[in-house]
């Protein structure tokens, strides 16, 4: 399931019952970091900030400043999980 939680964010949860948050807007640990301006709007950003989740459970560690390639590394391998 996917889920938009607002702007410059996203929030995948797999069959697995995991879920991935990613965001990548102002204050976050991504090149957007200090740019005020992406507190409302839409940017990219080339760097993203992400966290995981199990059900109700309690977050991981937040992981910052990761590329495209560590994201998607991290979501095959929450997504490979356990239930």
């Amino acid at each position: 399931m996917f889920r938009n939680p607002g702007p410059n964010s996203f929030q995948i949860t797999f069959q697995n019952g995991w879920t991935v948050s990613t965001i990548w807007g102002f204050g976050t640990y991504s090149e957007n970091r200090n740019n005020r301006a992406a507190e409302r709007a839409t940017f990219n950003s080339a760097t993203v900030e992400f966290t995981a989740w199990k059900g109700e459970g309690k977050m991981e560690e937040t992981q910052g400043w990761k590329t495209p390639e560590e994201f998607l590394a991290f979501l095959n391998e929450v997504a490979s999980r356990k239930e």
